[in-house]
């Protein structure tokens, strides 16, 4: 599927279910962000809204005792609201990095691809861990992969038993410290970011998807900060270790 079709097209695929006043091929004229949002706010308070597709939770006394039955409820209120085929995948851990991880492990390990569930008990790691490639880490692309192969760590498990001072070393920043202390059980909450609207990418509305749109849209000329204005984010106080806290949903 493309990001955008036309209805005709959509008409050949479904033609049941497109009619001249839907918005989406699906024949869903619902906001699905906000729909499953909300459902999944009936079952769990939210902690965080990550993207259009994921957000994390913070699990309560009854959560952390039986998150079977909370992720069967979660799951159920969001097939009712949203539909059969929108499914979600959940990992809960301890923390919403290592949610993150369980998550997406979870999301193959179910009898349908994107309909999993992945609960790491503090006691199981780091043994799953040890299991990945060091890509399937957060925040680890081609470019770190390689400079962690230049100070020869080729696996999780390398990683993991890793000085924290090394790993901000090689990160050369403060995030590699952080993440040695997500993969490690501690609860790390990192100070927000200020977020623009401006990526490495952007999908246009059909109305702007021409010249005119694009430059009008494209900070041609942006203003330069200077270095010494630029904020940067420094801690000396260690986190603290909460072993069994958190979940993620991923819509699929």
């Amino acid at each position: 599927m493309r990001s955008s079709w036309a209805r005709s097209e959509g008409r050949e695929i479904h033609p049941a279910n497109i009619g001249p006043s839907h918005k989406a091929v699906c024949g869903y004229d619902m906001d699905l962000k906000g729909a499953g949002v909300q459902s999944t706010h009936a079952v769990i308070p939210i902690d965080t809204v990550k993207s259009i597709d994921e957000l994390t939770c913070r699990l309560d006394e009854a959560g952390r005792h039986y998150p079977e039955t909370l992720v069967a409820q979660l799951k159920g209120t969001l097939a009712h609201n949203v539909g059969q085929f929108i499914t979600s995948s959940v990992g809960i851990a301890a923390n919403p990095q290592l949610a993150k991880i369980a998550c997406k492990v979870g999301k193959k390990a179910g009898e349908r691809y994107g309909n999993g569930l992945m609960i790491w008990q503090p006691e199981d790691l780091p043994a799953p861990l040890f299991k990945l490639n060091l890509d399937d880490i957060p925040g680890i692309g081609s470019g770190m992969e390689r400079r962690l192969l230049r100070a020869s760590i080729q696996t999780v498990e390398q990683l993991y038993n890793t000085e924290p001072k090394h790993m901000r070393r090689i990160w050369r920043n403060v995030t590699g410290e952080r993440l040695w202390y997500a993969l490690h059980g501690y609860d790390i909450q990192a100070p927000e970011a200020e977020r623009g609207m401006f990526g490495h990418g952007r999908v246009l509305p059909p109305e702007s998807r021409s010249l005119g749109g694009c430059l009008s849209a494209s900070p041609v000329y942006g203003p330069t900060i200077p270095a010494s204005t630029s904020p940067v984010a420094r801690s000396s106080r260690l986190p603290r270790r909460n072993r069994w806290r958190s979940c993620t949903l991923v819509n699929q």
